[in-house]
């Protein structure tokens, strides 16, 4: 297998759903009073690990992944949503 078949059967195994306005389900949380700052990835299925991982590659920060949601430390949301874009979900 090639790198670009293994990296597009890895995107068939998992999906993000959007929101009812049709935009990405990302969010950004400011906490601690303004001195920590999260983005937050949620309504996705499939490979969690696989789509941490990626979502790791190209925020390049560290993935907390939670039930349901995923965190990146920092503000990613248009990085993301750009990235989410041309996977085409």
């Amino acid at each position: 297998l090639s790198s670009s078949s293994a990296a597009s059967d890895v995107y068939k195994r998992q999906h993000v759903d959007r929101s009812r306005m049709g935009n990405f389900p990302i969010y950004t949380d400011v906490r601690n009073g303004g001195s920590k700052v999260v983005t937050i990835l949620r309504k996705f299925r499939g490979d969690v690990k696989a789509l941490a991982l990626e979502l790791q590659s190209v925020t390049g920060k560290e993935v907390t992944a939670y039930h349901g949601r995923m965190e990146v430390r920092g503000r990613h949301a248009p990085v993301i949503a750009e990235w989410l874009g041309k996977l085409g979900f």
